[in-house]
C-alpha cells in the first residue's frame, strides 16, 4: 500500500476542521493549506522517526491526528473540484518537476521550478495559474531579448 501523501493529508485536514470547534478549526484549516507547501512528505519523517511537528503548522495534537492516519490510512474523500487541480510541493519536484507535471497537462514545469517566486504559490497551487504565470514569463523573457 502506498503511503499517505501530503495532498491527501491535505485534504483529511480540511475535511476535519469542517466539523472542529474554534480554535481546533482554525489550527486544522491552517495545517491543510500549508500541507501543500511542506518541503517533505510527512509520511517519510514518520517513517525516518521524526517527529511531524517539524512541518509548518502542526502543533502535538495535529501530528497525533496525522500520525494515526499515516499508521492506519483511513478512506480519503473524493477532492472538491475547487482543490483537484492543486499540486504540492513534493509532487511538482517529483521527477524533477517535469515528467509529472507534463502528465497533469502542464506545459512549463520549469517555471514553477526556477520562474516563480516560492511566496507566489504559498497556500495552492493550480494548473490555470500555473500557465498564466508561464506566459507571463515568457512575454516579459521575449521583451528583455
Amino acid at each position: 500500500m502506498r503511503p499517505l501523501s501530503n495532498k491527501k493529508i491535505a485534504e483529511l485536514l480540511a475535511r476535519e476542521a469542517e466539523t472542529a470547534k474554534m480554535p481546533a478549526q482554525k489550527a486544522l484549516r491552517a495545517a491543510a493549506r500549508r500541507a501543500f507547501m511542506w518541503e517533505e512528505e510527512a509520511a517519510d519523517i514518520v517513517a525516518k522517526g521524526r517527529s511531524l511537528t517539524e512541518l509548518d503548522k502542526i502543533g502535538p495534537c495535529i501530528a497525533q491526528l496525522v500520525k494515526r492516519w499515516i499508521d492506519k490510512p483511513p478512506a480519503v474523500p473524493e477532492v472538491p473540484d475547487v482543490r483537484r487541480q492543486f499540486l504540492t510541493i513534493t509532487e511538482a519536484r517529483a521527477d524533477g518537476g517535469i515528467g509529472h507535471l507534463r502528465n497533469r497537462g502542464f506545459t512549463a514545469a520549469a517555471a514553477l521550478i526556477a520562474g516563480i517566486p516560492k511566496d507566489r504559490i504559498l497556500n495552492f497551487l493550480s494548473r490555470d495559474k500555473l500557465l498564466e504565470w508561464t506566459s507571463s514569463l515568457r512575454e516579459s523573457r521575449s521583451q528583455a531579448a
